[in-house]
């Protein structure tokens, strides 16, 4: 017996007089849907238009500014297809399988499976947009990854001396912008974009709204950490780029993992401000993954308590 499903519900059942027969028949159906998929048929929507991936680049990079994706994301997407461009060559887009995207995405220079992940789902979603529109028939939705099994490496933490080394060697103009990341787990692109105006040390509230936020979903920090208020009121701060203060940070301590600080205010935020506090203060929902990332490790209540008794 073989059960057939479309869009995840059982459309019907047919019945073999042997198991050589029943496979025999799977086999078949999966060529014709393969060979459906590879020639476009698939997609009642492909009308045999032709379009070259440089081309329905450059009019996907149009579209997402008109949808107002951020310039920032913007250049990551132009980064990432215009190497999928060069990986395939100029050619016309309907000429493109899921298989393209999956080697792509599994080169060895992308190591990370993240990094995979990323780079497929940039790509698959640039080529379901040209399906769409009509440049070709294949289904680029759900291309799976052949995810190579690792060990899950520690995520990067300041050590209670670490940050104090940090904020002794850190510019008095940085200063506040790193004692938020510390202090109150703000990404850096946050903390570079927020202005005095949206810190009220008087409430001990801080307001990140959604044109500054990832994700552009605004949230209010209430009740923040007494050693915040005191790093903030003594070294006030103004919106800079990136740049401005990634380069800061490489001059006070070298080269530390992109969200080490943030890393640093869940783990110790964990015990001392307690798990639903450090959600809410970074933005996230995952209560699965703040246990495995920031609980799981070798933060104590003892070194919390010290972390956040780090005054100017």
């Amino acid at each position: 017996m073989v059960t057939l499903f479309a869009g995840g519900k059982r459309i019907f059942r047919k019945f073999f007089k042997s198991e050589k027969k029943a496979k025999d028949f799977i086999r078949e159906s999966t060529r014709e849907e393969d060979e459906r998929i590879s020639a476009g048929k698939a997609n009642p929507r492909w009308s045999g238009g032709v379009c070259g991936v440089n081309e329905a680049i450059a009019e996907y990079l149009k579209w997402c500014e008109s949808r107002n994706v951020r310039p920032r994301t913007r250049a990551g997407y132009e980064e990432r297809l215009k190497a999928f461009a060069r990986f395939v060559g100029n050619v016309n887009v309907h000429g493109i399988t899921r298989a393209d995207v999956v080697n792509f995405a599994t080169q060895p220079q992308c190591k990370s499976i993240w990094t995979q992940k990323g780079y497929r789902s940039d790509v698959a979603s640039f080529l379901q947009w040209c399906s769409e529109r009509g440049w070709c028939g294949n289904d680029f939705t759900k291309i799976k990854l052949d995810n190579v099994l690792v060990d899950e490496k520690p995520i990067a933490f300041l050590s209670v001396d670490e940050a104090e080394q940090f904020l002794d060697a850190c510019s008095p103009n940085q200063m506040g912008r790193l004692a938020l990341q510390l202090f109150a787990g703000l990404r850096p692109m946050e903390a570079c974009r927020l202005r005095s105006g949206d810190v009220n040390l008087r409430l001990g509230r801080i307001h990140v709204p959604g044109v500054l936020a990832k994700g552009r979903k605004s949230r209010t920090l209430n009740g923040i950490p007494d050693n915040l208020r005191e790093w903030i009121g003594k070294f006030p701060f103004e919106a800079c780029t990136y740049t401005t203060w990634a380069s800061a940070k490489r001059r006070a301590v070298g080269a530390i993992g992109h969200d080490a600080l943030r890393h640093s205010f869940c783990s110790y935020g964990y015990w001392v401000l307690g798990q639903e506090k450090c959600l809410r203060f970074t933005g996230h929902n995952d209560h699965t993954i703040f246990h495995r990332h920031y609980v799981e490790n070798s933060v104590d209540e003892e070194d919390a308590e010290k972390y956040f008794n780090l005054l100017p």
